[in-house]
């Protein structure tokens, strides 16, 4: 049997996060290290979405297998913030 694709609502081809540079190392958050780097925290958010179907529960509790999510974004970045199934 073959298994289904996740099908993902909301999708972005190129979200607006994506220009912004990775800063890690450099001289200035080496100096002045206050924040994060945006562009490894927007990468971490997107790596923690699922890419294949996976096990999950239904409203009654009873075991599923989820092969669609959709997924919420930031305004101002389009980052992903979070993601649910129903």
């Amino acid at each position: 049997m073959k298994q289904k694709k996740l099908k993902i609502n909301g999708l972005v081809d190129q979200p607006r996060w994506y220009s912004i540079k990775c800063v890690c190392g450099s001289e200035v958050m080496d100096k002045h290290p206050i924040k994060e780097c945006l562009n490894c925290k927007f990468t971490d958010q997107e790596n923690s979405m699922p890419k294949e179907p996976f096990n999950g529960l239904d409203e009654d509790g009873k075991p599923k297998v989820v092969t669609e999510i959709t997924i919420f974004r930031g305004d101002k970045f389009q980052e992903i913030i979070g993601w649910s199934w129903q």
